[in-house]
């Protein structure tokens, strides 16, 4: 009986704990997407930028 409830909750928190794994690493993946996405805008602002000012 008291087997039987440990594999229940063991599954339990093995489900919660693989559903809290995928969701934090779908949300680090858009925060890195995001955080590249906005160090290639900066980037290319910059890039734009200085070739205004006829740096390059």
């Amino acid at each position: 009986m008291r087997d039987d409830h440990d594999y229940v909750r063991r599954g339990f928190y093995g489900t919660i704990g693989a559903v809290l794994a995928l969701y934090v690493t779908r949300f680090v993946a858009t925060l890195l997407s995001y955080l590249l996405g906005l160090v290639i805008f900066l980037l290319v602002g910059i890039a734009i930028l200085l070739h205004h000012f006829g740096v390059f």
